[in-house]
């Protein structure tokens, strides 16, 4: 009975170095098969769909680099490079909130009366100054989802007659 078990944990040894050996090569593969450099990667991704690129990533599962890009019209695009052949496998458009739409999302979400709207193109985001009451909101809304993302609550001063 001792050398059955002993023969079974040999054969499981050996098993999992073979097994270790596989992991191995089918890493050693998927490195070799990457030709394109993240450089040329945004490369192409810019010669697709010009603007400015907000984030690169490699996803190693399966070889592509995710590049994402606000066009020149401030839309948001994700462009998708295959790590080994260069060429574009996927690509997908998010818009930017419209101002209505956020005003849309913020009367929801606060009462008051809206004073103001802005929108920086850098960073994408609107800023909003709601007054209810006696309470002035400033809000900054990212303008990709239409979430607010700060705000600050300030009370106001009434002034007496």
């Amino acid at each position: 009975m001792y050398t059955s078990a002993l023969g079974t944990a040999i054969a499981f040894s050996s098993i999992t170095t073979s097994h270790a050996a596989e992991i191995k090569t089918a890493k050693a593969e998927t490195t070799e098969h990457v030709s394109i450099s993240q450089a040329q990667a945004k490369g192409i991704a810019l010669q697709d769909c010009a603007g400015k690129i907000t984030s690169t990533e490699f996803k190693q599962e399966s070889s592509v680099y995710v590049i994402t890009i606000v066009t020149n019209s401030l839309e948001q695009r994700i462009v998708e490079v295959n790590a080994s052949t260069g060429k574009v496998v996927k690509k997908q458009e998010v818009k930017l909130w419209t101002q209505t739409q956020v005003k849309e999302a913020v009367s929801k979400q606060y009462k008051g009366v809206i004073q103001s709207i802005t929108f920086n193109k850098e960073t994408r985001e609107y800023t909003l100054t709601v007054v209810d009451g006696k309470v002035e909101y400033t809000l900054t809304v990212d303008g990709l989802t239409g979430k607010v993302i700060h705000e600050n609550k300030k009370e106001l001063q009434l002034m007496s007659e």
